[in-house]
């Protein structure tokens, strides 16, 4: 592993290496006996579920009913400007080896690419759900992430021309717009984020334990087939200033905003853990969703369903989209600039598209 590393460096990374090793083991322990008494706090506030497996069973779920959509963006720095590509990907019913959505453009360097072509993606994967006919859609990251990213790249680039704002401007349409009301009310839906660094369960927690993140609480005090009782996510209320201007920059009118507000604040999360070999899962569902039981049911009857493979960490059917998304972004620039390279005969114009911005 350091084999080209100098000896003398090895020798520090070793040492040190072997110190915080000890302590993080200690802190894992020191947890992990606490898990009892965690488990109490949230049992005495009534804020563990047992979900049933026969309840599960009882509603009707097929396993070609359950699609997932992730998406992808990558701005490659080159010498000549920006190569921006987005995908959205979907895998589930009638897809086959997967659909895909893809955005490619060259343009010139500029700041705010990253996050206008962030908020493209944003956009295409919505839609990409929307259109979706599966029973449960598996949708990567938060419920309100997408929109949030969208808005902010709204404002960023407010008043900028050339082709990364106009094609932002545009995605904000009559579609995006259903398909955005789609998301926050059809009990199809249900985000999962990978990651969470806040803590939704702390008020029910010994107090030592709420700077921890709330995935690690949830998988260390439920138990296979356990769930967390339903919360208000804690998207919109991280980003109060940005979710009261998500309506405006999709072009929602006043009565539109006003109601989109009310359903961004009517997403509610649980952690979920289905099976000992899992973490607990977080879940985003309109409230309507997780009131109803048969509509729950079915959305966690499709995350047990599509985790009964050890070592992937996530439902399957999002692993798989997660992969297809980051080969086609990731591939897109050697493929454009190799196609590129032979339409050249300009020595000079040759290497300025063979060199990169950064080694």
């Amino acid at each position: 592993m350091f084999e080209s590393v100098p000896a003398a460096m090895v020798a520090q990374l070793l040492d040190r290496g072997y110190e915080v090793a000890r302590s993080t083991a200690a802190r894992a322990a020191s947890i992990a006996e606490s898990r009892e008494r965690i488990r109490e706090s949230l049992l005495q506030a009534r804020a563990i579920v047992d979900i049933p497996d026969a309840d599960l069973d009882g509603v009707s779920l097929a396993e070609d009913e359950v699609s997932a959509i992730d998406g992808a963006f990558i701005c490659d720095n080159q010498s000549i400007g920006d190569l921006c590509t987005a995908v959205a990907v979907s895998v589930g019913p009638k897809d086959g080896q997967g659909e895909s959505s893809v955005f490619m453009e060259s343009v010139p360097r500029a700041s705010r690419n990253k996050e206008m072509l962030q908020g493209i993606m944003a956009s295409m994967e919505i839609l990409m759900a929307a259109s979706s006919d599966a029973k449960v859609v598996l949708v990567d990251g938060s419920m309100l992430s997408g929109l949030i990213s969208i808005s902010k790249a709204m404002f960023t680039t407010a008043g900028m021309t050339g082709e990364l704002a106009e094609r932002l401007r545009t995605s904000a349409s009559d579609d995006l717009r259903g398909a955005v009301w789609d998301l926050l009310t059809s009990p199809r839906f249900v985000a999962l984020p990978k990651y969470t660094t806040k803590n939704e369960l702390a008020p029910w927690i010994p107090s030592e334990f709420r700077v921890q993140d709330a995935k690690t609480v949830a998988t260390l005090a439920l138990r296979p087939g356990e769930a967390t009782a339903w919360i208000l996510a804690d998207d919109h209320t991280e980003k109060q200033v940005r979710k009261g201007s998500i309506g405006r920059s999709l072009g929602f009118d006043e009565h539109g905003d006003a109601a989109l507000k009310s359903l961004m604040e009517d997403v509610v999360s649980c952690y979920y853990r289905p099976h000992p070999w899992t973490p607990a899962f977080r879940l985003d569902l309109a409230r309507s969703t997780a009131e109803n039981e048969e509509n729950s049911l079915r959305v966690l009857r499709a995350i047990r369903d599509n985790t009964t493979t050890s070592g992937i960490l996530e439902p399957f059917p999002l692993f798989l989209v997660d992969q297809y998304a980051k080969q086609i972004s990731a591939g897109a620039a050697p493929m454009v600039s190799m196609a590129a390279m032979e339409n050249i005969e300009d020595d000079d114009a040759q290497l300025l598209l063979a060199a990169r911005y950064r080694s």
